[in-house]
């Protein structure tokens, strides 16, 4: 089952992946890059609650792992948990001080908050070291838009269009930019 479910969701089926996945791991042998696949599947599908229980289980299960703490203050990012979220993003910042993602996800938090000073060295940071994350185009674009500077916010916010799926890049696409010549248009 877990087998089959990795598979599905390397085919890009995840709705079968995660019953997969679901099943192999209700045999109770815990089997962390099953459930971190999982955990990206129900994130994909807007589960997340569900992703986030399964990565508080792979924080005690790999401490260690950065990834995971990351992937947990974002879960909590999108529950809109902005003050629970920095305490994970902390921690995977305490094991990689230069982890893109985190840095990342720490700007937006920040941006939320209303530390714009804090957000712009994180996101800045972060696009040093990942200049293709979607996530940070969009935190990057929201501080351009806060500092009146709209060509620039535009431009972040398409490239991160291109990259991916994030329902506040296509609202600030066309809210800010669909008047501009070569703007979203819907």
């Amino acid at each position: 089952l877990i087998l089959r479910g990795e598979a599905r969701a390397e085919m890009k089926r995840p709705d079968q992946a995660i019953l997969d996945l679901e099943n192999g791991l209700a045999q109770g042998i815990p089997d962390p890059a099953a459930m971190t696949t999982l955990a990206r599947l129900y994130d994909l599908k807007g589960r997340n609650q569900d992703a986030l229980a399964l990565l508080e289980k792979l924080c005690e299960l790999e401490p260690d792992h950065v990834g995971h703490w990351s992937n947990r203050g974002f879960e909590l990012i999108m529950l809109g948990r902005f003050d629970e979220a920095l305490v994970m993003i902390e921690r995977a910042l305490a094991l990689d001080k230069d982890e893109p993602v985190a840095l990342s996800n720490r700007a937006y938090v920040h941006l939320k908050q209303g530390r714009a000073k804090e957000a712009w060295s994180d996101v800045e940071r972060s696009l040093r070291s990942y200049p293709a994350n979607p996530y940070a185009l969009r935190t990057r674009a929201m501080l351009y838009l806060q500092d009146g500077e709209l060509d620039k916010a535009c431009s972040d916010l398409q490239l991160a269009k291109v990259m991916a799926d994030i329902p506040e890049v296509d609202r600030l696409l066309n809210e800010k930019c669909a008047s501009r010549k070569g703007g979203q248009r819907n």
